[in-house]
């Protein structure tokens, strides 16, 4: 398929403009996205789909507002591990990845092992956060938390011009 995911092809104009569309509004219809991106509405629903099946487009989704559900709060939790084993990095993976106040997590290379954005109601929620998933856990050596003062971006959408 022309868009598979294989490092030697690549992602055509209209595919670029489809994503780009879709990125800043999933919610377009086919016929507003054809006259956006110049194709016939079946020949958008074709390439969509095509990008679905080809791992490029991995949902769609609705994008809430965390203050306006009670989750003001968004920290940045950075985590040092006593050690890297496969076996106990796979546990903490694990119960980060259930846990529903975790927005985000990185396992990264540098000072700290991984980099976590939670978003929380308030602090007493941080406090039972890092109770039931750090101090609990052996294998965590340290871990710093900042708390995000001002949001100046957040965004979804990936830049697409480098794809082309």
């Amino acid at each position: 398929m022309r868009n598979s995911l294989h490092p030697t092809q690549r992602l055509d104009h209209f595919d670029i403009a489809i994503l780009e569309t879709l990125q800043n509004d999933a919610a377009v219809s086919f016929a507003q996205l054809g006259e956006r991106v110049n194709l016939s509405p079946s020949a958008v629903q074709r390439r969509v789909q095509a990008l679905k099946a080809d791992g490029v487009i991995t949902g769609t989704r609705a994008i809430l507002d965390p203050r306006k559900i009670g989750q003001a709060l968004t920290i940045i939790l950075e985590i040092t591990l006593e050690s890297d084993r496969t076996d106990l990095l796979a546990q903490i993976r694990r119960r980060l990845i259930a846990a529903a106040e975790v927005q985000h997590c990185y396992y990264v290379t540098g000072e700290y092992d991984l980099v976590v954005v939670l978003t929380l109601a308030d602090i007493q929620a941080l406090k039972h956060f890092v109770a039931r998933m750090l101090a609990v856990d052996d294998n965590v050596r340290r871990y710093k938390t900042s708390v995000v003062m001002e949001s100046i971006k957040s965004t979804t959408a990936y830049p697409l011009d480098v794809a082309v």
